[in-house]
């Protein structure tokens, strides 16, 4: 199936990804977590995506994600849980502090 250019920017904007600037949750709280860097988050959509996979494989901890910087921050002890849950939802973070 080949879509067009109109089609194509219709089911960009349903899915929100019109909004391209964001940061969520308390960046504070987890300031001293372990940052990634994912390079392919770009928009709500997969800020949401990330987060609900996040939500999923560590229930209750605190997670800031920040769309503008493509950074997302989780608690040190959850580093290698967070990677692998954003590598099964099909990104590709890079930790660059732990």
């Amino acid at each position: 199936m080949v879509l067009g250019l109109t089609t194509y920017l219709e089911m960009w904007t349903m899915c929100g990804c019109s909004d391209k600037s964001a940061t969520t949750g308390d960046t504070a709280a987890v300031a001293d977590g372990a940052v990634f860097v994912v390079e392919d988050m770009n928009c709500m959509h997969c800020v949401g995506t990330i987060r609900g996979a996040l939500a999923e494989a560590l229930p209750g901890a605190t997670v800031a994600i920040d769309l503008d910087a493509k950074r997302v921050t989780v608690p040190h002890a959850s580093a290698t849980a967070a990677e692998t849950a954003m590598r099964d939802a099909g990104y590709e973070p890079q930790l660059i502090a732990a």
